[in-house]
């Protein structure tokens, strides 16, 4: 997760300092949801595959990409259904006001 930095002079006010301090712990816990959300569906992609077999190795390559095409669907549907009820965060107070 890449998230924005900041190098803060000497003579921020308090005030700002501590309102990118929030700013960064609620855009910290988002971003964080999608990453643990991708990891799970990693490691949703592992049990499915593992137990995998097939006849030839062109038909279970065939059917370890649709399997992995549709995990990583449900995968990217997660995180637009989040990001939809969160207002891609705003409604959790991630908004820069400046």
């Amino acid at each position: 997760v890449e998230l924005p930095r900041w190098k803060q002079p000497h003579n921020t006010p308090d005030e700002l300092t501590r309102q990118w301090r929030d700013f960064m712990k609620k855009l910290t816990a988002h971003e964080m949801w999608h990453a643990e959300t991708s990891r799970r569906g990693t490691f949703e992609v592992y049990q499915a595959l593992l137990p995998m077999t097939d006849r030839t190795c062109e038909r279970l390559d065939a059917r370890a990409k649709a399997e992995v095409q549709r995990i990583s669907a449900m995968i990217e549907q997660r995180n637009q259904e989040y990001d939809q009820l969160t207002d891609h965060g705003r409604k959790d107070g991630i908004v820069w006001h400046y």
